[in-house]
């Protein structure tokens, strides 16, 4: 498989991972503050996820 395609497929998977931790917190704490609290440290710990995949799949070969 092509390192973009591979590079593509580990964001497209990271970032159905993180809606669908979305939808569960957002189910588990209704609109609140918390619920603002947690969807910003999930964008943040998504966003960290997503780099350092792309990261490994750039230097993997």
């Amino acid at each position: 498989m092509d390192r973009n395609i591979r590079g593509f497929l580990y964001a497209a998977a990271f970032i159905m991972l993180a809606a669908a931790m979305f939808g569960v917190h957002w189910l588990m704490t209704g609109i609140s503050k918390d619920f603002g609290i947690g969807m910003t440290v999930g964008l943040f710990l998504g966003i960290g996820i997503v780099a350092l995949a792309s990261r490994q799949v750039r230097e993997s070969d």
